[in-house]
C-alpha cells in the first residue's frame, strides 16, 4: 500500500520441467554428435597396442614352431599381452564414462579432466600434425571446480574438436603448422581456461551468434555444440564462456568459480 504495509501477495508459477528436460536431451544429443570424433580417436589409440599384440602372437608362434618355446616365454607373452589389453580396456572405459551423464555435482580437477580427454584424443591430434600446447599457471595446482564433470569434459572436447576441424579445413587449401594452445590460470574468484587456435579468425558478422542454438557455419554441423557449451557452463555450473578474435586467432575463454579441497 501507499503507506508501506502489505496489501496482498501475487504468486506466479511456471512449470519448467519440460524446458529442463529439453536441455538435458540436447546435452545428450550434443554428446552423440561428438561420437564420430571419439570413435576415430579410439581407433588411433588402439592401433599401436594391436600392432604390438600381433607381433607378440607371431613371436610366440615362431618359438613354438622352432621348438624353442619355454615356460618363461609363455609367462612373458601373457604379461606383455595383458598390458596392451588393459590399455585398450581403459580406453573403452573412458569412452563409456564420457557418454554417461553426471547425475550430481561434485568437486573435480580441471587438470584431471584434461588428462582424461587427452588419453583418448591426443594421438589423433598428433597424427593430424597439430601441435597441442597446454600451460598451467601453477604446475602444482589442480584447479578445483564444483559441477558436472562429464558435461564439463564434453565442453572442453567440443572446443578442441572445433579447433582441430578448423585447422584441418585450412590445411586443405594451404599448408601451415596448426597449433591448439590451452592456458589454465587462476584469479581471486575464477579458474580461467583460454583455448585458441591459429586457423584464422571467425567472421566478425557471425561471431555474436555462434552460441545460438542450431547456428552453424559447417556444412554438416548441428549447431548445438557451442549452444550446449554455454548451457552447461553458465546455466548448470554458474560460470561464464565467451569468444573473441585476437591477433588473427580465435580465443574461447571459460571462467569457473574455483573451489579449494
Amino acid at each position: 500500500n501507499i503507506d508501506g504495509t502489505v496489501g496482498g501477495i501475487v504468486w506466479i508459477m511456471d512449470d519448467i520441467t519440460e524446458r529442463v528436460q529439453q536441455k538435458q536431451f540436447m546435452i545428450q544429443q550434443s554428446k552423440l554428435a561428438e561420437m564420430g570424433d571419439m570413435v576415430a580417436a579410439i581407433a588411433h589409440q588402439w592401433n599401436e597396442p594391436l600392432v604390438e599384440l600381433s607381433a607378440l602372437v607371431q613371436e610366440i608362434q615362431t618359438s613354438f614352431l622352432l621348438d624353442e618355446l619355454q615356460k618363461g616365454d609363455v609367462e612373458e607373452f601373457v604379461s606383455d599381452s595383458m598390458v596392451q589389453i588393459q590399455y585398450m580396456s581403459k580406453t573403452l572405459t573412458d569412452f563409456r564414462n564420457f557418454l554417461k551423464p553426471s547425475t550430481k555435482k561434485a568437486l573435480f580437477s580441471i587438470r584431471k579432466a584434461f588428462d582424461e580427454i587427452f588419453e583418448i584424443t591426443a594421438k589423433q591430434i598428433f597424427y593430424s600434425n597439430i601441435e597441442l600446447v597446454l600451460n598451467y599457471q601453477h604446475e602444482e595446482e589442480d584447479f578445483l571446480i564444483f559441477g558436472y564433470e562429464n558435461e564439463f569434459k564434453q565442453v572442453l572436447l567440443n572446443l578442441i574438436n572445433n579447433a582441430k576441424s578448423k585447422i584441418l579445413e585450412k590445411n586443405e587449401t594451404e599448408e601451415f603448422n596448426g597449433v591448439i594452445k590451452i592456458n589454465v590460470s587462476q584469479c581471486s574468484q575464477y579458474n580461467i581456461i583460454e583455448l585458441s587456435d591459429n586457423a584464422g579468425e571467425i567472421d566478425p558478422n557471425v561471431i555474436a551468434f555462434i552460441f545460438d542454438p542450431y547456428f552453424t557455419t559447417k556444412d554438416e554441423g548441428t549447431g548445438i555444440g557451442l549452444y550446449m557449451a554455454k548451457v552447461i557452463i553458465e546455466d548448470k555450473m554458474s560460470g561464464h564462456i565467451n569468444v573473441k578474435n585476437h591477433s588473427g586467432n580465435v580465443v574461447f575463454t571459460i571462467k569457473m568459480p574455483h573451489r579449494k579441497a
